[in-house]
């Protein structure tokens, strides 16, 4: 009787976990704010592209030849 409760007990509690654990792995709304297209002005501005990469080490690039990330990194040829 005591290993049945037991084994109640451990299933409650696990049920209970998936059940905390699928609920805050739910998505939010996606809130999405109409804007107007860019106006041409802006849109010839120079903008810049932030590559952000978690856990990836300097020297991954040259170590595997990730060609187009060492190609990103190249200093921009200067311009007379």
């Amino acid at each position: 009787m005591r290993s049945i409760l037991s084994r109640f007990r451990r299933c409650a509690v696990l049920l209970l976990l998936i059940g905390t654990a699928c609920a805050a792995q739910s998505l939010p709304p996606v809130i999405e704010v109409p804007n107007p297209p860019n106006s041409a002005s802006a849109q010839a501005k120079h903008y810049i592209v932030l590559v952000s990469l978690d856990g990836f080490r300097y020297d991954f690039a040259q170590k595997y030849g990730a060609k187009n990330l060492l190609q990103l990194a190249a200093p921009a040829p200067l311009k007379v």
